[in-house]
């Protein structure tokens, strides 16, 4: 399969361009997760990033080198990405920055992750389907969307769902649940 062309026309090997995985959706015209990571530069717009397929540069280097890094309570993150080009619930952006303060028994095998917010997410009547009022929170709960991955998966697909309460170290199906608001975000470390 070719990798696209990127905005200027040129293909990856006329840039100069290594191939590496990227695991990670982004939203059109988003570059917010790749400009956190310093390594690695985006050279065309796209609609998301497909593994093995989207051309990067690094810029010091002809080998690319992605690391591994296991989400631990204390680590800064951002949250964003979505399933859809305008997510209704990244309404000041496209991504949340925040604090993981616990993991918490997930919905299946794997532990969930519970973060800290920096401010308050307060989502108009309407932007959530099926909520017919405000939508607030200051606390996500993360959930693996994949089998087979884990909080060391580089960027695997995560499930949000959004509190106005600190959720308790219970399974989701036995405790107060917040508002899913999103099946297909994405997390990186700040």
């Amino acid at each position: 399969m070719n990798a696209p062309k990127p905005s200027d026309g040129r293909t990856p090997d006329e840039r100069g361009a290594v191939p590496v995985p990227v695991l990670r959706l982004l939203r059109a015209g988003s570059q917010r997760a790749l400009e956190r990571d310093s390594q690695l530069q985006l050279i065309g717009p796209c609609s998301c990033v497909i593994p093995e397929l989207w051309p990067m540069r690094q810029p010091d280097s002809q080998n690319a080198v992605m690391t591994v890094q296991e989400l631990r309570v204390g680590d800064r993150i951002w949250v964003g990405g979505g399933h859809s080009n305008h997510p209704a619930w990244l309404v000041d952006g496209d991504a949340y920055d925040g604090r993981v303060v616990e993991f918490i028994p997930g919905q299946n095998e794997k532990p969930a992750a519970v973060v800290e917010l920096e401010s308050e997410v307060v989502l108009p009547a309407g932007a959530i389907e099926g909520e017919e009022g405000e939508v607030r929170g200051r606390f996500v709960v993360l959930e693996l969307g994949h089998v087979g991955t884990d909080w060391s998966t580089p960027s695997p697909r995560i499930n949000v769902e959004l509190c106005d309460f600190r959720p308790e170290a219970k399974r989701w199906q036995d405790r107060r649940q917040g508002v899913w608001v999103e099946s297909h975000a994405s997390y990186g470390f700040t």
